[in-house]
């Protein structure tokens, strides 16, 4: 069971690293009419030189590092991170736009004690997940008033508390060098910087699933029971909170369980440290499903009606093969006839009419080719923040935060390889999996819906994850 174990984690490891070059070379090699990203590329890879040259000399740097606590570096990384982003959200302001208008005016209306209605309810019925995230704002907004700075200064605090989250978590399992590298890989990230400005959900829903890493962690180090299920029952609860603000929950769960049967090597067959994690894998679900029904409850009683519950809609444009499955305003009027029409404003009717659509359009399309196009648009670049702020930047400033933001991306792609090259060669059973298993379920739930570049956002402290284990100090199993 152990050998079965070790190999099951070697092929999904080459199967996190393949999707990975795929998505590099569809938004690079493959996509030669915007020689932009090829270049991008190479700047990526004059950014390895330095990076191996350090590697080369990292015993001497381990040393000069153990100079100061691990205590220490945390603040100072933590106070490096807000002060980096802080400065960005000092010079952009932005207003709301898209998505991002529904987000803000439904948390300035729950703000006020009043419930959306006509077109704005029917829309929230639909995409309910869209009152989780204007649900958290809602009472700060109540607080210190309706202005933008309150989420924008909440994406910098969850930005803040990401980068500890990283440290702490590379500092367990990769050591202190690493631990080092990933708050310093996160503070620059320009993308995230970009988004920071905007009111939207990505910085709590990302912090709120490195929360449960951590606590993941923290029950593999944990020798009393009690414990281990208490981060069970946690962990059920922050992953319903992120299921409220994204409803991504099912990919970790799916990834832990994968982890918990099959990858953890010699312990598979270790029954004490099975049941343990039976226990706090049935506790997850148990606290998380309860959770889930008493959310929909809530949202039945506050909507007046029950929210869709099949995300047909999403699915019928991830098959588009004209947009590469990304969004149109096509499919979008095409959803408002069906809407209008056969599913007679009933918005779980409408939602199930869309997906028989979607099954319909799936059985026309190439899917290698829209697959293909769609691992482009999720994972070939990191431009998406740019695009949405577009209006807040001079020309010169746009060109200039695309190539940083595409460098940076395409730089933690690239040292992404070597790190799960060395979790194979270390034959890593240890929770550090759930990062390269999280990124293979989420690219692969974004095959099957509605893609577009921000929505990798999650990916990106487990790419942080990865390219610190390219300089990992601890020893390798045998």
């Amino acid at each position: 069971m152990e050998k079965l174990s070790r190999t099951l984690a070697g092929l999904m490891l080459a199967l996190a690293a393949l999707l990975l070059i795929l998505g590099l070379a569809a938004g690079t090699l493959l996509d030669l009419r915007h020689p932009s990203y090829l270049a991008a590329l190479l700047g990526a890879l004059l950014l390895l030189v330095p990076a191996w040259l350090l590697r080369r000399k990292r015993n001497a740097l381990a040393a000069r590092l153990q100079r100061l606590s691990p205590a220490r570096w945390a603040l100072g990384l933590v106070l490096l991170c807000l002060a980096v982003n802080g400065l960005w959200l000092l010079l952009v302001r932005l207003e709301p736009e898209g998505d991002y208008v529904v987000f803000w005016q439904t948390a300035q209306l729950l703000s006020r004690g009043e419930r959306p209605e006509g077109s704005a309810h029917l829309y929230l019925c639909l995409f309910p997940h869209l009152l989780g995230y204007s649900g958290f704002l809602a009472p700060f907004l109540r607080l210190f008033g309706e202005s933008t700075a309150v989420p924008v200064l909440w994406n910098l605090a969850f930005t803040g508390i990401s980068c500890l989250l990283l440290f702490r978590l590379c500092l367990d399992w990769l050591g202190l060098p690493a631990a080092v590298t990933a708050g310093l890989l996160w503070c620059f990230l320009p993308s995230k910087m970009l988004y920071n400005a905007m009111v939207l959900s990505e910085p709590l829903y990302t912090c709120l699933l490195l929360l449960f890493l951590l606590l993941v962690q923290w029950a593999s180090q944990q020798q009393k029971l009690w414990r281990v299920l208490l981060s069970g029952a946690l962990s059920g609860l922050l992953l319903q909170m992120l299921n409220l603000v994204r409803p991504i929950a099912a990919v970790p769960i799916i990834a832990a369980g994968i982890w918990i049967l099959l990858l953890r090597g010699g312990q598979v067959r270790d029954k004490r440290a099975g049941l343990r994690w039976g226990g706090w894998f049935v506790l997850l679900l148990a606290v998380y499903l309860s959770l889930g029904r008493a959310g929909q409850s809530f949202l039945t009683g506050f909507l007046g009606e029950e929210p869709a519950r099949v995300p047909g809609y999403n699915i019928y444009v991830g098959f588009n093969p004209d947009t590469q499955g990304s969004y149109s305003e096509e499919d979008m009027a095409a959803f408002g006839e069906v809407l209008h029409g056969p599913g007679e404003e009933d918005v779980n009717k409408t939602q199930r009419l869309m997906l028989d659509l979607a099954l319909e359009r799936a059985g026309s399309v190439k899917l290698p080719r829209l697959l293909l196009g769609k691992l482009q648009t999720f994972l070939g670049r990191d431009e998406g923040a740019v695009y949405y702020s577009a209006r807040a930047l001079s020309e010169p400033v746009r060109k200039l935060c695309t190539v940083f933001s595409n460098v940076w991306f395409y730089l933690l792609l690239l040292l992404s390889l070597p790190g799960l090259l060395r979790l194979r060669r270390r034959r890593e059973q240890g929770a550090i999996l759930l990062a390269p298993l999280y990124c293979i379920g989420l690219t692969l739930a974004q095959m099957l819906a509605e893609v577009a570049n921000r929505y990798h956002y999650s990916i990106l402290p487990m790419l942080v994850i990865l390219a610190a284990c390219a300089v990992g100090e601890k020893e390798e199993t045998p």
